[in-house]
């Protein structure tokens, strides 16, 4: 088994290099891989992963394949031994007015409310129908028609069940003269011997001028206890001035599969993504069984292309007296363009305030973890190929059983445009009064440090090199995260297509 995937990488690079060089792939295949190989030193055994993707179009129709393999899979997510599959594989027929495909296939119903089957590699997410898909469209009406079978466990599991049915239909009409767009879904999840989940939703979108306001509802039927779901969100631009909000508020709104885990809607999170590392630390993961809340931004564009944005979240249980989902965050931005003032093309400074407060499962005593984090960036190009980013986080954490205790988090960026960028990122963190008393240590400074070289070989391959320490953390998209171990070694990323 190990001697697949290198395999299969060979033959692709190969093939990627003999494109490169005026050779080309069969008319209407096309082909992409995606490898991730790690090895720590703290475990000796090597993680590779891979995926494989091919398609083949002829005229109205076309067909594809993946092949996933993990060897073995990454232990925080499975125990399962290794595993090479056919993952994905379907046939499709399109034309002007829609398109029918059979065999595996994603799908979104307007905000995710109703619906949403999508896959999500950095978080380890796939939640496929395997079925019958159909789109068809004509003028102002789209209408979508489907039935497959649901996939249970995770992405890297050797086997992945499939006991349960999902059908459903959504119709969405856009009265273009107006602004306005209405929609309508609904779904059924049938277990197995079970009483079905019935899921069912409208929605309303306005767009006129300078605002855009979408409105969701909706309400799933199910043994035991019902839920509802209502999403609310609205832009403004008056003059300088960019507007925007954001509420929930969700009651026993999962619709799960009969494993437990997998969810086939995924309502939004309101909740700001952030892409600074120690923000993403300790983020807010979503429950859409029991959350309420809303968020609110708002942007001034200044002098030569600056702006100034303040940010403002709160998230809630359903019931006062619960706590589980308490989350506040406040977050203040101003972006300076200097290019002009300095005579470079184009100069960068950021400068940002995070606060946020969020109750901590499990804990004793106060519960609740206050953070308090500052941001500033300095981006600089020099000229059309090269450019420079040196950027630095600070954040003070608080909570009673864990104490005081401050992390600095810094990163220098080079890079050559297309061609090469290269990162060095080093973290260090203090330990407080009370976490040295629980070890009975002075000096618990926890430090990692790490370089990152990423590669455009060709207009073929990307290739991605890391080296040393990263500390654990949280990648996250939408509310949903996974987390990632501390990782000590080297991990290797490449990703073809041709």
């Amino acid at each position: 088994m190990r001697r697949v995937i290198p395999a299969c990488l060979v033959i692709l690079v190969l093939v990627g290099g003999g494109t490169a060089s005026g050779l080309e792939m069969p008319s209407g295949l096309s082909l992409s891989n995606q490898v991730e190989y790690s090895w720590s030193n703290r475990n000796e055994d090597p993680i590779l992963e891979e995926w494989l993707d091919a398609r083949y179009a002829s005229g109205a129709f076309s067909g594809g394949i993946q092949l996933s393999a993990f060897q073995p899979p990454d232990p925080t997510e499975s125990n399962d031994p290794s595993s090479f599959n056919v993952t994905h594989r379907y046939l499709e027929a399109y034309s002007d007015n829609g398109t029918v495909r059979a065999g595996h296939y994603y799908a979104l119903f307007g905000q995710g409310m109703t619906l949403n089957a999508y896959e999500q590699r950095d978080i380890r997410v796939d939640t496929n129908l395997e079925g019958l898909h159909i789109r068809g469209d004509r003028g102002p009406l789209s209408v979508t028609l489907l039935s497959g079978t649901t996939v249970g466990g995770k992405m890297e599991n050797e086997t992945r069940p499939r006991t349960d049915r999902l059908q459903g239909g959504d119709v969405e009409f856009g009265w273009w003269q107006t602004g306005i767009t209405l929609g309508a879904s609904a779904v059924e999840l049938q277990w197995r011997d079970r009483p079905t989940r019935d899921l069912r939703g409208g929605r309303m979108a306005i767009f006129r001028g300078t605002l855009d306001a979408q409105g969701e509802y909706a309400e799933i039927q199910r043994p035991g206890r019902n839920g509802k779901g209502l999403y609310l969100s609205a832009n403004l631009g008056i003059g300088p001035l960019q507007l925007s909000g954001e509420y929930k508020d969700y009651d026993s709104f999962w619709l799960r599969a009969s494993d437990g885990n997998t969810t086939y809607n995924l309502p939004p999170s309101v909740i700001r993504d952030h892409t600074y590392t120690l923000l993403n630390r300790h983020p807010h993961l979503l429950d859409a069984d029991d959350e309420t809340g809303f968020q609110v931004e708002g942007t001034l564009a200044m002098f030569e292309n600056s702006t100034l944005t303040a940010y403002a979240a709160q998230t809630r249980n359903q019931e006062d007296e619960r706590e589980s989902n308490h989350f506040d965050e406040m977050f203040g931005e101003l972006f300076l363009d200097l290019g002009s003032a300095v005579g470079f093309e184009d100069v960068d400074v950021v400068s940002m305030f995070d606060y946020q407060k969020a109750h901590v499962p499990g804990v004793s005593g106060d519960p609740f973890r206050t953070l308090w984090t500052s941001i500033a960036e300095f981006r600089l190009v020099y000229d059309d190929t090269h450019s420079f980013k040196v950027q630095t986080e600070y954040q003070h954490s608080e909570l009673e059983v864990e104490g005081k205790f401050n992390t600095l988090f810094a990163l220098l960026e080079w890079s050559r445009s297309p061609d090469i960028t290269v990162n060095l990122v080093g973290e260090t963190s203090d330990r407080s009064k009370v976490q040295r008393a629980a070890v009975g240590e002075d000096d618990l400074a926890v430090s990692a440090l790490y370089g990152k070289i990423s590669l455009h070989l060709s207009e073929h391959h990307d290739f991605s090199v890391l080296a040393g320490r990263r500390l654990a953390g949280f990648v996250c998209v939408g509310g949903i995260c996974r987390f990632e171990p501390e990782f000590e070694g080297v991990e290797i990323k490449l990703f073809s297509r041709f």
